[in-house]
């Protein structure tokens, strides 16, 4: 029962070293309150209390916005919504914004997750 939180922490690892890797990051140390990345499209709130001493040049969202989106997203993810009235658009389901959408046609690479692949990834978690 260990096995899959023992996976997970390990991929998150090793995800997050490959990407701190490609960023130059050698050790967490040099990393740690590097302060090397800049803010954008939150509000100076949350910056002063999430994100002490990072560059927000561009005033955004605040706390009450970033909680209305999450909730949205979260009621869509569980059957009862608690009397809370959706809009259309979170009703019918989560939009589909393209970011991860399968386009046909002889000039695309094949990848890993075609429709048929996750079709079968679909029926494996099934049984």
């Amino acid at each position: 029962e260990q096995r899959p939180i023992t996976n997970y922490i390990t991929s998150v690892e090793k995800g997050l070293m490959k990407v701190m890797a490609k960023m130059g990051i050698s050790t967490l140390r040099s990393y740690k309150g590097g302060q090397c990345f800049e803010a954008f499209g939150l509000s100076r709130n949350i910056i002063n209390r999430c994100f002490t001493g990072c560059i927000n040049r561009l005033d955004g969202v605040g706390f009450e916005y970033v909680a209305m989106d999450y909730l949205k997203f979260h009621l869509v993810g569980f059957s009862q919504h608690n009397g809370i009235e959706l809009d259309e658009t979170i009703r019918n389901g989560l939009p589909n914004w393209g970011d991860l959408h399968w386009r046909a046609g002889s000039s695309t690479q094949d990848h890993m997750n075609t429709p048929n692949s996750m079709a079968s990834l679909q029926q494996a978690a099934k049984t």
